[in-house]
């Protein structure tokens, strides 16, 4: 045994006439409180989803955008294959596919004139052609509404929304 560590006394023992104490050994619940840090100012979110009828928190301002998730691949479905039927208009010698410069009706325009093995290309074609127009206009007609954060009275804010006439610029400083 060592000497300079003795050994504790054993513990009393327990009281016949007391009933016995039972000991909870569950642990306690830890309940984490997060601060924010000191010194860091915590910057509202930029953009919010806008729900019709709700009330639009100080500071943020109900703006409406285009839909470019729409009206971008509406573009490149309809220009790509625009392209390249007017490739195919510009290696022909005798006119016959002249009609292929024509965005949309292009296609179907050729369709009776052309051969058997052609017909289904140009239908494919045209039918792109037209779903990429009608997602081009309809990601431009059909806005999306949402919360842009203002910063009160010294937010600065710009934004660039196409649209069928041209472009709506709109900026705050």
């Amino acid at each position: 045994m060592n000497s300079t560590n003795p050994t504790p006394p054993p513990p009393p023992a327990p009281d016949p006439n007391q009933a016995p104490v039972v000991v909870d050994q569950t642990p306690a619940p830890v309940i984490v409180v997060q601060q924010p840090m000191q010194g860091v100012a915590q910057r509202p979110a930029r953009r919010l989803p806008y729900r019709a009828g709700e009330p639009i928190p100080p500071g943020y301002q109900l703006t409406r955008r285009s839909r470019p998730g729409l009206w971008i691949p509406g573009m490149i479905m309809l220009v790509v294959p625009w392209a390249i039927s007017a490739a195919a208009a510009s290696g022909s010698s005798d006119g016959q596919l002249d009609e292929l410069y024509i965005p949309v009706l292009g296609p179907f325009l050729t369709i009776n004139d052309a051969s058997d093995w052609a017909r289904s290309p140009l239908l494919i074609d045209g039918l792109v052609q037209v779903a990429g127009v009608t997602m081009f206009i309809l990601g431009l007609t059909l806005k999306r509404q949402y919360l842009v954060y203002m910063g009160g009275t010294h937010g600065r804010y710009f934004a660039a929304n196409p649209t069928l006439g041209g472009v709506q610029l709109e900026a705050r400083f």
